[in-house]
């Protein structure tokens, strides 16, 4: 049985919050997470919660085929990850962490049928959604390195990450 986009959707919507226009975020403008750079003919400031499930749903959920995993902690993750930063970093810390388990995936930042699969006959999905954990934290914290006005935002992101079941 597939993950379920309604469930998915609230943990990420209770993560996301409201409108933020914060100079040093690197999103820019958001509401529930939805971003003026990404949508720039939208009015961001006035987004209504069915507009931001109707984007997650096409833009991120079916466009990314998080619908097609079967546990429902991984699709939250992956859905709360192919939001919060970019999808093809997303899918690459994904595949990474599939790989510590043995999956031996290549890792092109697509999460396409032969990643879905591995992802679904995962005999431990717990010790998955840890190792995803992981490359989580280790992408934030090389942000943090990179970019220091990140810093201010990395303990709500290792927060957000820990809380992602």
């Amino acid at each position: 049985m597939a993950a379920q986009f309604e469930k998915a959707i609230m943990q990420l919507l209770l993560e996301e919050g409201g409108y933020v226009y914060d100079p040093d975020d690197l999103g820019g403008e958001t509401n529930m997470g939805i971003s003026k750079r990404q949508y720039p003919r939208l009015d961001i400031r006035n987004l209504k919660r069915v507009q931001a499930m109707k984007i997650y749903q096409m833009d991120f959920w079916e466009k990314f085929r998080i619908g097609e995993i079967t546990n429902q902690a991984i699709a939250n993750a992956a859905l709360d990850m192919f939001v919060h930063m970019n999808p093809e970093t997303a899918a690459s810390l994904i595949q990474n962490a599939m790989n510590i388990l043995g999956a031996g995936l290549k890792i092109d930042g697509v999460m396409g049928t032969k990643t879905i699969s591995q992802i679904n006959n995962i005999i431990n999905p717990d010790r998955l959604l840890d190792k995803i954990k992981i490359e989580r934290i280790q992408f934030y914290l090389g942000r943090v390195t990179k970019d220091k006005s990140q810093a201010k935002f990395l303990a709500g992101w290792i927060g957000r990450t820990l809380r992602a079941v």
